[in-house]
């Protein structure tokens, strides 16, 4: 949308789309992340201009919604190790 403003989603929207994260989801690694890939940092390749899509089952054990008032979203989540919270 251009230009536009954003309708609000309601709770009950928000936290179907966070349901279904649980218990596991496969979502994109960020490019500037210390992860290694094909034996160099995905970091030092984003800089270099090369991006690479890679995805990864990332753990997520539940959720509290600690505060709601849109556009901002404050939640807590339990997640397994290597999650990457930006990712989700």
């Amino acid at each position: 949308m251009e230009g536009g403003t954003a309708e609000a989603p309601s709770l009950g929207e928000i936290k179907k789309q966070l349901d279904k994260l649980i218990p596991s989801y496969d979502l994109p690694l960020p490019a500037f992340s210390a992860k290694k890939r094909a034996g160099k940092r995905s970091y030092d390749e984003a800089r270099a201009g090369n991006i690479i899509e890679e995805n990864k089952v990332m753990k997520v054990h539940g959720y509290e919604i600690l505060n709601y008032a849109f556009p901002t979203l404050q939640l807590r989540l339990d997640v397994g190790s290597g999650t990457y919270i930006r990712s989700i």
